[in-house]
């Protein structure tokens, strides 16, 4: 069913870019954010504010996203994730990419992120910069193997 579900999403998304090509500011629509959410285990806080995104895939699908959210939604999000039981750190792994555009983890200082490996061989990263007090800015990163 996952498989099905996965290959699905590559197909809706495949007309867009691929991960290497431009990213989107258009907001992603309701069923968008219910796929993101199904495929990354993920459930975005009403408050979150998507600020780039992008999809695709053919044969491994992906999503690649961009969002801030109220610090005080941090927590209840973090504890409903898979990272629930594995903390974000500065050293730990993370396979997030090259940073284009208005994708930059890799110009964020002290950016916590982690990586967690999903049932049907997919990787699911998070970045998070909490350099502002009352705002966090998460980068996430799935994709299929």
């Amino acid at each position: 069913m996952r498989k099905l579900f996965a290959l699905s999403l590559g197909a809706l998304w495949s007309l867009l870019a691929c991960e290497e090509g431009p990213t989107t500011k258009a907001v992603p629509s309701v069923d968008d954010m219910r796929r993101v959410e199904e495929a990354t285990h993920l459930k975005f806080p009403a408050r979150a504010h998507v600020l780039m995104w992008a999809a695709g895939g053919r044969m491994d699908a992906y999503v690649r996203m961009k969002l801030d959210m109220p610090a005080v939604d941090w927590q209840a999000f973090i504890a409903a994730s898979p990272f629930r039981d594995q903390p974000l750190r500065e050293d730990a792994p993370a396979s997030l990419g090259a940073d284009r555009g208005e994708w930059v983890p890799g110009q964020v200082a002290h950016l916590l992120r982690g990586q967690i490996w999903l049932p049907g061989n997919e990787s699911l990263n998070l970045g998070a910069d909490m350099s502002r007090p009352e705002v966090v800015v998460v980068y996430i990163r799935w994709f299929e193997i």
